[in-house]
């Protein structure tokens, strides 16, 4: 207990992206303010909603301080503004269709205490409608993917308390020392091209290149309604579940993340299996909308923007080496 009264002093700032998802941001909300941890602030950034998001968080939960856009950032953008504006040493980025329980943060700012390099804390994410595991923290697959750990086992299920290689993005709990660190350039903590997807493994991945560490803790739970916020079907398989726009974005992204964070002799080493994935992502896509093909290669701009970040992160690792 002495390790969770220590940190209890520290303020705990809660950013939330929402877009139009009144009913998921309100029981989001309710479980935040009925936290046991008390010292935390909550920043909502709003983009653009067309339904009742801002009204309710106002007339609801009038100490949310809104950040009200006038244009969709999506996830990346929203989260780079709203870490921006907070105030604590630890950040939580949660999406809009989680749920804390009760204990959650108590417990999850316990992983900082666990090792003087742990910058992010994840806990045992679950799926309120299936009953089962969303996530237990990632791990970097051989086809480069991040993989959830314990993704549709039975929630019952335990994995003991400990180091995970990433944290997903829908419930985690930064440390801003980490977050300071591994940014691209000034106040852009997640790429902010990548709008949607895939924006957790490219900073799972920095961090880890740069020597920070990730925490699970059991205790820690939150309740992940998956899809909600951005899936148009509801098939077994989550690529499958995005429009044909976001399955171009969610490939660029990929692309995007292997060419700034793998190395060659490891890039090589992981062919096979980079190219079975790559295969289905392509399939699937040629299946549903073939014109995104094209539509994928008429912007390369995104590419060269990759190779400008990989050379600045492989500077950042010479100085994290060197000092």
């Amino acid at each position: 207990m002495q390790d969770i009264k220590a940190s209890c002093s520290e303020l705990v700032s809660i950013v939330i992206v929402n877009k139009n998802r009144e009913l998921l941001l309100r029981k989001c909300l309710q479980s935040i303010f009925n936290q046991s941890y008390k010292n935390y602030e909550v920043i909502a950034i709003d983009n653009a909603s067309t339904d009742n998001s801002v009204e309710m968080i106002k007339n609801n939960f009038p100490d949310v301080k809104i950040i009200v856009c006038n244009k969709n950032l999506f996830y990346c953008e929203g989260y780079n503004l709203g870490i921006s504006e907070a105030r604590g040493d630890y950040i939580l980025c949660i999406n809009n269709d989680v749920i804390l329980d009760s204990n959650f943060l108590l417990h999850a700012i316990k992983g900082f205490s666990k090792h003087h390099k742990v910058g992010q804390v994840t806990g045992k994410i679950v799926n309120p409608v299936t009953g089962k595991i969303d996530s237990t923290g990632q791990f970097l697959s051989l086809s480069r993917r991040a993989i959830e750990r314990g993704y549709r086992r039975k929630a019952k299920y335990n994995y003991p308390e400990g180091l995970v290689w990433g944290c997903p993005g829908s419930c985690v709990l930064y440390s801003r020392k980490m977050l300071e660190e591994i940014k691209l350039k000034d106040k852009e903590y997640f790429d902010s091209s990548y709008k949607v997807y895939l924006e957790d493994l490219d900073l799972n991945w920095r961090a880890n290149r740069l020597g920070w560490k990730a925490y699970y803790i059991p205790e820690a739970i939150a309740y992940h309604y998956r899809g909600m916020t951005g899936w148009v079907n509801s098939r077994r398989l989550g690529y499958l579940n995005l429009s044909s726009e976001f399955k171009a974005q969610f490939i660029r992204n990929r692309y995007a993340t292997i060419i700034k964070n793998e190395s060659w002799s490891s890039y090589f080493l992981h062919l096979p299996f980079i190219l079975s994935y790559d295969f289905y992502l392509w399939f699937s896509l040629c299946m549903t909308s073939p014109r995104y093909i094209i539509k994928f290669w008429e912007d390369q701009y995104w590419i060269r923007k990759a190779i400008d970040r990989r050379k600045n992160i492989t500077r950042k690792i010479k100085e994290y080496k060197n000092g």
